[in-house]
């Protein structure tokens, strides 16, 4: 048995280890994927109402399952590994948060706080796929703490922003953009982005203007038939003298899973 099945191998619960044997299984027949394991044929019978395996069984069973579905086994191997991952950092950033958010000296709270975002920063790919809510509602609280200590705080820029939060944001960025006729800065200030982020949808928005010949107008909708609200870009373009109306639709959803 080598080391790598032994480390992997007391991470696995009953549920992982009978997922593993289903696809030994599935290529082999429950007698010859028995055997290949070194174990009964009526063992795995049992787990359904086991406490927990034996470790020497989950050995027997990852090494046999790695010899004969590689694939499989490795798949499940990395969604529990990326699981582990999520937990490790997210009890990093608890303790970081706790720190700061039990400490009254500015300075010791703003290191504490630019560490989380750095964390944040660095590990991103792992928290957007495990732990995305915990640590945005941790970031709130320090955020909100932040401000009331009265100075500036790192704002999320591309390297720190999801791809959902942006997207939930997006709908009213534009209605605060658009409609409103909000400044950049306060639109940066207010959904505590980089100022870059609001710079580049104002581009966006500039250039469809350019390319149609006319401004974008912009309204929110809610259909009769629906809950969910929508904002609508449009382009108006007037056609002769006769004051008819031809509309580009730009719809963007406002939805509680918008990006899920």
């Amino acid at each position: 048995m080598s080391s790598f099945e032994l480390d992997f191998a007391r991470f696995l619960n009953i549920e992982d280890i009978e997922q593993n044997y289903e696809a030994l299984v599935h290529k082999m027949g429950p007698t010859r994927a028995a055997e290949k394991c070194g174990i009964a044929r009526t063992t795995p019978r049992r787990w359904k109402e086991a406490e927990f395996i034996r470790p020497e069984t989950k050995n027997k069973v990852l090494k046999a399952c790695i010899e004969e579905v590689p694939l499989k086994t490795f798949e499940i191997l990395a969604e529990k590994g990326k699981e582990k991952l999520g937990d490790l950092i997210l009890t990093y950033l608890s303790i970081v948060y706790n720190q700061g958010l039990n400490e009254d000296n500015p300075k010791s709270f703003n290191e504490k706080f630019i560490l989380f975002q750095e964390l944040r920063r660095k590990f991103k790919g792992i928290i957007s796929n495990t732990v995305q809510d915990h640590v945005r509602d941790m970031l709130q609280i320090l955020l909100d703490k932040t401000d009331s200590m009265g100075f500036n705080y790192p704002r999320d820029d591309l390297s720190t922003i999801t791809s959902k939060n942006l997207l939930e944001a997006l709908p009213y960025l534009l209605e605060d953009m658009i409609i409103k006729k909000a400044s950049l800065d306060t639109i940066a200030h207010q959904y505590r982005l980089d100022i870059a982020i609001p710079q580049t949808i104002h581009r966006a928005v500039s250039r469809i203007e350019q390319w149609t010949s006319q401004r974008v107008i912009a309204e929110i909708v809610k259909p009769v038939t629906s809950d969910s609200e929508w904002i609508v870009l449009t382009n108006e373009t007037i056609q002769g003298n006769e004051g008819g109306t031809e509309l580009d639709m730009f719809a963007f959803h406002i939805s509680d899973d918008l990006g899920e």
